[in-house]
């Protein structure tokens, strides 16, 4: 009768507390992190995942914190606007590109009439 083995996976410890599965095309770029959530809060992603609305609970926090993210960077974009506008040399600068627009802008206009 033969005998059976079992094959353990091959993992990849990340830190001394943890290890996951080695496959290279989920962990190349990409880093473990671990979060603490209100349990409530866990359970609505744990739903959310079980209707079908993400992929698993990584996609939804991977979209989560992207959407974040980009918010963020959106943010700093419009602070440095605001910045900006208040700096005199740079909207010295700025109407005089405007200006040399104007005869394009109108051209264009022409156009889309």
């Amino acid at each position: 009768m033969p005998t059976s083995t079992k094959i353990k996976p091959k993992t990849k410890t990340l830190s001394s507390h943890s290890k996951v599965d080695a496959k290279p095309s989920v962990l190349r770029n990409n880093t473990k992190v671990t979060f603490v959530l209100p349990s409530a809060l866990a359970s609505e992603v744990k739903q959310a995942v079980a209707k079908g609305a993400f992929e698993s609970q990584n996609a939804l926090a991977r979209t989560a914190i992207e959407h974040e993210m980009k918010r963020l960077r959106d943010e700093d974009i419009a602070r440095a606007y605001v910045e900006a506008a208040q700096d005199p040399l740079y909207m010295a600068d700025l109407q005089e590109n405007m200006e040399g627009w104007k005869s394009l802008d109108a051209d264009a206009d022409r156009f889309l009439d």
